[in-house]
């Protein structure tokens, strides 16, 4: 199983993360793909976290600006590119397409362009959610 857990930057409530992934690891063990997007802040740095310490495989949709490293989806060569704001949206696409499911967790209930994106591919993809 593949779960993508992302959401916004900004998110701080890391105990409702951990109590999902413990929830997960109680339900299905550890042969799980956990997919982030590798922000330094908010949901994706807990969902790292979490993932790890809970023994689930992390895999890492981090932007193609940024350095490629042990997590990450995709080759080197893919990575350290010149930053584009589409590269988000395109890897928010990826992670989603490639994902059986998504757990976004969000600050609060007003919209917020990235989970619109995540949601809008994840209808595309017909992949359930839960928010």
């Amino acid at each position: 199983m593949r779960i993508a857990v992302t959401g916004c930057r900004i998110y701080e409530d890391k105990r409702k993360v951990r109590e999902f992934l413990s929830k997960l690891k109680s339900d299905y063990g550890t042969d799980i793909d956990i997919l982030s997007g590798g922000s330094k802040s908010g949901i994706d740095t807990y969902a790292k976290k979490f993932s790890l310490d809970f023994g689930f495989r992390y895999i890492e949709y981090n932007p193609f600006f940024t350095v490629h490293n042990l997590y990450s989806r995709f080759s080197k060569e893919y990575y350290s590119k010149p930053y584009h704001v589409s590269q988000f949206h395109k890897r928010n696409e990826i992670m989603i397409s490639e994902c059986d499911y998504l757990a976004c967790f969000i600050y609060n209930t007003s919209p917020i362009k990235n989970i619109e994106v995540l949601l809008k591919a994840a209808k595309k993809h017909e992949v359930p959610y839960v928010l």
